[in-house]
C-alpha cells in the first residue's frame, strides 16, 4: 500500500489482536519519528462527523529500508501534499488490500501477490512497435482453497468520471494489452479485468459500456460493487 490509514494498518499488520487500532498508533509513531514513513491530514474525510485522522506514506528511507520502487510524492519537496481526490482513489485501492488481509486471516483465499500503481503498470510493444504503458490500478492473485488461483487487473471507479467514452478507452487498452500476448507469455494468464464501483446504478452504467465492446472480448470485463467484491475476486468462473 503506498498510502494508508491507521484503521487500514491495524487491519493488516493485527488482524487479530485485541487492541490492534493501539498497537499501529503506536507502530506508525515510531516510524513516524524514525522518518520512515511520512503523516499527514486527511483532509478527503474532513466533512466527516470526528476527527479528520491523518495518513501515513512512506518516505524515501522508508521506501528504501521496505526495498520498494514507488512511493507518494517521494520525488517531491518534504511538503507536498496530495489532493483529496487523488487521496480518496489512493485510500480505496490500500481498503481492497485491508479487506483482502482480513478475509485471508479468516481463512479465505491467501492473497498471493498485490501490486498497487504504479507497480502494477504494464509497459509493451504494439503492433507497430510503439512503446504503450497499461495503468491498471492494481494487480491481485488470489490462491483459491480448492488449489486454483483467480488473477485481476483492478480498475477501482468512484464515479468521479462520467463519460462513457473514458471508461471505453480502458476497455480498449486491455484489449491491445490482451492482443500484444505479453502478460500471457511472462505469467502464463492474462488476468480478468475488475471495475469496483460504489452502487448499482454505476455498475449499470459501467455495464452498457462493456456490452458495446467486441462480443469476443466482453467475457474479459467484469463489474462488481464494493458490498461484493471479495466474493467476486474469489469465483472460478465470474461473470459480468
Amino acid at each position: 500500500m503506498h498510502a494508508a490509514t491507521t484503521d487500514q494498518v491495524a487491519r493488516c499488520v493485527f488482524p487479530r489482536a485485541p487492541s490492534a487500532l493501539r498497537l499501529a498508533r503506536r507502530h506508525l509513531h515510531r516510524l513516524d519519528t524514525s522518518g520512515l514513513v511520512h503523516r499527514f491530514a486527511d483532509r478527503s474525510r474532513d466533512r466527516l462527523v470526528g476527527t479528520p485522522g491523518h495518513v501515513y506514506a512512506l518516505t524515501n528511507a522508508g521506501l528504501r529500508l521496505a526495498g520498494g520502487h514507488h512511493a507518494l510524492g517521494h520525488r517531491q519537496r518534504h511538503a507536498w501534499r496530495p489532493t483529496p481526490t487523488f487521496l480518496v482513489h489512493r485510500l480505496a485501492i490500500s481498503e481492497l488490500f485491508a479487506r483482502l488481509s482480513e478475509q485471508q486471516a479468516s481463512g479465505g483465499p491467501i492473497v498471493r501477490e498485490f501490486l498497487a500503481e504504479p507497480d502494477a503498470w504494464r509497459s509493451y510493444l504494439g503492433p507497430a512497435g510503439e512503446q504503450l504503458v497499461l495503468r491498471p490500478d492494481a494487480l491481485v492473485r488470489l490462491a483459491l482453497p480448492d488449489g486454483h488461483e483467480n488473477s485481476w487487473f483492478i480498475e477501482v471507479d468512484r464515479d468521479t468520471e462520467t463519460r462513457p467514452a473514458t471508461i471505453a478507452a480502458k476497455c480498449r487498452a486491455y484489449q491491445r494489452y490482451e492482443a500484444s500476448g505479453h502478460e500471457q507469455r511472462r505469467h502464463g494468464v492474462f488476468p480478468g479485468v475488475a471495475f469496483i464501483v460504489p452502487s448499482a446504478a454505476r455498475a449499470a452504467q459501467v455495464h452498457a459500456v462493456i456490452v458495446r465492446q467486441p462480443p469476443e472480448v466482453q467475457p474479459l470485463f467484469h463489474v462488481m460493487r464494493d458490498d461484493q467484491v471479495l466474493a467476486a475476486l474469489a469465483e472460478l468462473e465470474p461473470t459480468f
